[in-house]
């Protein structure tokens, strides 16, 4: 499997993000770390695939100006993400 990179969200993605942002509130900076800590597991654990999980890791790794730039480069033709 490739690690699908292609936005899922749709019409879906300001009432995700708010749905994240409004987890944090109210929390002090450790309990937001540890908050993000633990979405991060619980994701990787509804995840399961190695491989998939250590493309993801190394995307992360990746600065977002290096990322934008590679984005407009060249397609990362990354679309599938299902066996």
């Amino acid at each position: 499997m490739t690690l699908n990179t292609t936005p899922q969200w749709g019409q879906q993605a300001d009432a995700i993000y708010n749905d994240l942002l409004d987890a944090h509130q109210g929390l002090s900076f450790e309990e937001s770390q540890q908050f993000n800590t633990r979405l991060l597991l619980i994701l990787m654990n509804q995840i399961g695939d190695r491989d998939i999980l250590s493309q993801a890791i190394k995307n992360a790794a990746i600065p977002v100006s290096d990322a934008n730039d590679q984005d407009t480069k060249e397609p990362t033709g990354q679309t599938d993400t299902q066996d």
